[in-house]
């Protein structure tokens, strides 16, 4: 049996971090669920894979990254480089011909180089270059097997969906992408819903929200008595994150510190804000390793998104596995695309500010060991029931019922 896994994925060592611009922001928290991902299926399937990076960041020159060179590294950071990180012309129309080309490319290199009848692709994301190349693999090689995960739908279902010409175009491209997908053997949902949107009825699937990770041990959590909340991710109007950010402007919230990091369309605001209140933060756009660093020093960690968008059902929070695993509180609302098994390890918000400021400072106010119960309650369970060898077994058990 021959491995492969098609993603985007951020090698550590790579500079699309200090490169990208202030107004673009990464798919880290894909390229966190692909390298997850991968440790979980190579713990089921005991056998390393060939892994194949199709980078995404935003075209030159919005990113200073005109071109991006085809070369061969490790995801795994060792001395083995079997790993291939796709190159492109970073600009706008030859961005996907580029990809698509040297994706089949060393798709099929790595078919010939690996003679058997037993091949499986995994894959992660919709992006077109990506199923265009694995859907000419399947015509050309039919024994080839295809596990595709889908982390967001296309289209007006989508939390990146926008109006105008823009939409409408996105629209065609779902389509496209949706037609390409049906023909692939086996998927991976974040959410039940996104399945029956996809109107997957006769293709095996399962549902794995995402991946519980150890913080890095390098990075210490210290007990903290400070009363600081965090944000970090999406600073998106559409991701609810002002309504926060003003609640911590009352004068009856000064004595607490709001931290945040990250990109997004309420940025500019932010910066406003950040200028007339002290105890507002505001540390940019950040590598994943700092953001980390910063929420060891947080109290507690919040995520801001509220179940008032028809897309919440068709995700699932990544950020929710990263808060659980901090040895901090949790504070969120709670969204369709969570069932109730979360309830005893996050606390949730009601819509009310009234409501949110009390939960706030009821949390803040707790002992530095209660709040440490609390939040060591929710690591320990996530980190057993999430983790990444957990959740991919689902996948090869699909696998191996359905395809032998």
């Amino acid at each position: 049996m021959e491995l492969c896994y098609i993603g985007i994925l951020y090698p550590p060592e790579s500079d699309y971090y200090t490169n990208c611009g202030n107004d673009f922001f990464l798919q880290t928290s894909t390229s966190k669920f692909c390298f997850n991902q991968i440790v979980g299926l190579e713990k089921n399937y005991n056998k390393r894979f060939k892994v194949i990076s199709v980078p995404w960041i935003p075209y030159y020159p919005g990113h200073s990254i005109k071109e991006v060179k085809t070369k061969k590294w490790s995801y795994k950071n060792d001395n083995i480089l079997s790993d291939i990180e796709i190159g492109f012309r970073n600009i706008r129309g030859v961005k996907i011909i580029d990809q698509y080309k040297n994706l089949i490319k060393e798709l099929c290199k790595w078919i010939s180089e690996t003679p058997t009848e037993d091949h499986i692709v995994f894959g992660c994301t919709i992006t077109f270059a990506m199923l265009l190349a694995v859907y000419r693999l399947k015509i050309k090689y039919p024994h080839i097997r295809v596990c595709w995960t889908v982390v967001d739908l296309p289209g007006r279902e989508s939390c990146e969906y926008k109006p105008g010409i823009k939409g409408f175009l996105s629209i065609i491209v779902s389509i496209v992408d949706k037609l390409f997908v049906k023909k692939f053997d086996a998927f991976v949902f974040l959410t039940k819903e996104m399945a029956l949107r996809m109107k997957i009825k006769d293709k095996p699937y399962v549902v794995i929200e995402g991946f519980a990770k150890e913080f890095n041990s390098n990075n210490e959590t210290r007990a903290c008595s400070d009363n600081i909340a965090m944000i970090a991710g999406r600073l998106n109007y559409n991701y609810d994150i002002m309504p926060i950010v003003k609640l911590f402007c009352r004068k009856s919230m000064k004595k607490y510190q709001l931290w945040l990091a990250g990109d997004g369309d309420a940025t500019d605001e932010i910066k406003d804000i950040v200028k007339m209140e002290d105890n507002i933060k505001y540390f940019g756009y950040i590598s994943p390793d700092k953001v980390e660093k910063l929420q060891n020093q947080a109290t507690i960690l919040i995520n801001p998104r509220r179940n008032n968008h028809r897309y919440i059902k068709y995700s699932f929070p990544g950020k929710t596995f990263e808060c659980l695993c901090s040895g901090k509180p949790y504070l969120a609302f709670k969204l369709d695309c969570m069932n109730n098994e979360y309830d005893e390890y996050i606390i949730y918000f009601n819509e009310d500010n009234e409501s949110i400021e009390k939960t706030i400072k009821k949390v803040f106010n707790l002992s530095l060991k209660e709040r440490s119960d609390i939040a060591n309650k929710a690591k320990n369970w996530v980190l057993k029931n999430k983790n990444p060898s957990v959740q991919c077994k689902k996948i090869k058990e699909m696998m191996e019922l359905y395809y032998g």
